[in-house]
């Protein structure tokens, strides 16, 4: 059974539009207008640099250490090993 949380992404985006057409008609109030103003441009520019800011500072090294070790370097020789198996088996039965 799904909790409330799950339950009704559907009416979130109907309701959503609907209030951004309310909007529209009651007060000329336009979404892509607002997000191509200078401020919300801006905005969005600092967002920008914060993430690349975090990602080379403390996320970069760790997460390619994580990506270089245990995902290249583990899984692919398990990797390797299986179709090394597979390749045997099937020149076997040939």
């Amino acid at each position: 059974m799904k909790s409330n949380n799950q339950k009704g992404f559907i009416g979130i985006i109907l309701v959503l539009i609907f209030a951004l057409a309310l909007a529209k008609y009651f007060f000329n109030w336009n979404i892509i207008d607002f997000l191509n103003s200078p401020e919300v441009i801006a905005v969005f520019s600092y967002i920008k640099k914060f993430i690349i800011l975090v990602w080379e500072k403390f996320l970069a090294g760790p997460v390619l250490y994580v990506w270089n070790t245990v995902i290249v370097g583990i899984f692919w020789k398990y990797a390797v090993i299986i179709f090394d198996a597979m390749k045997g088996w099937v020149d076997g039965q040939s």
